[in-house]
């Protein structure tokens, strides 16, 4: 009971003015920043795209629009939910009035939106990858995956990886009833710990994550491997098949797909490394100092790939030329008329 007391009295009290020593590498101006930056550029890139899909699927549906919505959905579920509350984490959790129970429960939204929307927009890419190999490679007829086919995979994939991490992580609802949080910022600046119990979800966390990336990494490069094996080998044979057309855009979503690839792999490898090193050295500043620093970095996942895509794919170029032409300021009317009127005759007529 007195424990309790004062737990909650430390959590609810004013903090010291002087920063803690955890606290001196937090630069709140960089994550500021990082988080505007990331919420604005996904908020329009993944608009752009779920727009640009959403007009296409009036004309043909094909199964990779659904997969490209999902990505796009879930890339904006972090950036407008998980983010803003790490950065509310990082920032204010430890320095205002809050019970326990509500900074937990914040901080386990955060982490768990972060995991899923990860592995549903990296395990989405490895079944986009397989259309890609079908959709060069195989006559429409034969492709395994149709539209409805598409739809299906999509639900199940959102199912399947919203299981597997909740169970994962049940582990830090079991440890908040002991007093415990896996809150950054209580960690950094009123000395909260994590328990046992959190220990096995932080272990699970990773096995699961490098299961899943490598599963999908595996599947994406052995597809994308025999896409370019076929254009090496047999172009003229896919040309004849789609047409000049269709092979350049679908060689284009190809590109996509890799940039896509590199991309997940790129930012996400800091993270883990640092994610795992902080549950190795839990008491170590400047582990936890380059943790949260990766952490808040690795949103950029989110706000990159449509961007990749918006480059990669340049069917989404003809709008914004079309937007960018409309907004151009006309000719003054005056200067028109008078480079196209009659021209005007000196005094000897000439």
């Amino acid at each position: 009971m007195e424990s309790s007391s004062n737990t909650s009295l430390k959590l609810n009290s004013s903090l010291p003015s002087f920063p803690l020593p955890d606290e001196e590498c937090l630069d709140k101006t960089f994550m500021l920043c990082i988080t505007v930056f990331v919420l604005i550029t996904s908020l329009a890139g993944n608009s752009l795209v779920i727009r640009f899909v959403f007009r296409n699927l009036k004309q043909r549906k094909s199964p990779d629009k659904i997969f490209l919505l999902q990505i796009s959905f879930s890339n904006l579920l972090a950036c407008c939910v998980s983010l803003p509350l790490h950065y509310f984490d990082v920032v204010f959790i430890g320095r205002i009035p809050l019970s326990l129970n509500v900074a937990n429960s914040l901080c386990f939204i955060k982490l768990f939106l972060l995991f899923f929307c990860l592995q549903v927009g990296h395990v989405t890419l490895s079944v986009l990858c397989y259309d890609r190999y079908e959709a060069i490679t195989k006559f429409p007829q034969q492709r395994l995956l149709t539209y409805g086919i598409a739809k299906q995979a999509s639900c199940g994939i959102i199912v399947c990886i919203f299981v597997i991490y909740f169970s994962s992580m049940i582990s830090y609802v079991i440890d908040f009833h002991s007093g415990n949080t896996i809150c950054e910022g209580l960690q950094i600046r009123s000395m909260g710990q994590q328990g046992n119990a959190a220990h096995v979800s932080n272990i699970a966390l990773i096995v699961v994550t490098v299961i899943l990336i490598s599963t999908a990494n595996t599947i994406c490069f052995w597809n994308l491997f025999l896409v370019d094996r076929k254009l090496r080998h047999h172009k003229d044979s896919v040309r004849s098949t789609l047409g000049d057309q269709s092979m350049v855009k679908e060689v284009r979503l190809v590109y996509s797909a890799v940039s896509f690839v590199i991309t997940y792999s790129i930012v996400w490898i800091p993270f883990g490394v640092f994610r795992s090193l902080r549950n190795i050295f839990p008491s170590s500043t400047s582990i936890r100092c380059y943790y949260i620093t990766a952490f808040t970095c690795s949103y950029m996942v989110f706000s990159l790939i449509p961007l990749l895509y918006i480059i990669t794919d340049k069917r989404i170029q003809n709008p914004i030329s079309k937007f960018s032409r409309k907004n151009r300021v006309a000719p003054d009317e005056n200067s028109t008329r008078d480079t196209k009127g009659p021209k005007l005759t000196d005094e000897k007529g000439t």
